[in-house]
């Protein structure tokens, strides 16, 4: 049973600004004063953290990192997102090694990207160099949670950007494993974020 009642904010767990009566439970609400904490909290990271001044290939072994871990819960993702919208378990299962080749792109494309340019003739020489933009939402649609999610966040956090993620309510418990693998993973604190709260309070794992 996987129980789903807090926002990942600023590298914590904390309770949502809201909660609204639902039966016997208090069911807490995404608000507009959660967003903003958590885009602050970002904000704060890009600024002050160490996430943007980490050199490309360091950002790179940590996402590294991340995919390995990632893969190594494949069946428990699977069962998860079929919990979550019911797509079939085969279906979810089969696209867990896809997820993972999509990652892994992602990261080549990072090895090979030019981080920095230079150019100019004998009287000149100019340098340009690729730098990260700020904080970035990534806001994830239910029926294929996992490959749009990590299409944002990727190469938003390769560039050095910080990222809130707002998954779909129906599928928010994605959102809630991401946060934890990215600590696991060694991304630094506030560099992630998610908002998605599900609809429901538990999910019970589907036994594959």
């Amino acid at each position: 049973m996987i129980t789903f009642d807090k926002l990942f904010i600023g590298g914590q767990w904390r309770h949502a600004v809201t909660y609204l009566r639902s039966g016997r439970r208090d069911q807490p609400a995404v608000t507009k004063a959660d967003v903003d904490e958590a885009v602050a909290a970002a904000r704060k990271a890009f600024d002050c953290g160490p996430w943007p001044r980490m050199s490309p290939s360091q950002r790179i072994a940590i996402i590294e990192k991340f995919n390995q871990l990632h893969a190594d819960r494949a069946t428990q993702f699977a069962g998860l997102v079929t919990s979550e919208n019911g797509t079939p378990l085969r279906f979810n299962t089969d696209a867990q090694p896809g997820v993972a080749a999509q990652t892994d792109a992602y990261i080549r494309a990072a090895k090979s990207f030019e981080w920095e340019q230079r150019g100019g003739g004998d009287a000149a020489t100019t340098l340009t160099v690729r730098e990260p933009i700020g904080v970035v939402a990534g806001i994830v649609p239910w029926n294929a949670p996992q490959y749009l999610a990590m299409a944002k966040a990727i190469p938003a956090l390769l560039a050095g950007c910080t990222l809130v993620l707002k998954p779909s309510p129906e599928t928010a418990l994605d959102g809630a494993l991401f946060a934890d693998i990215f600590t696991e993973a060694g991304l630094p604190e506030g560099a992630f974020g998610s908002v998605g709260l599900s609809e429901y309070l538990e999910y019970k794992a589907i036994a594959v």
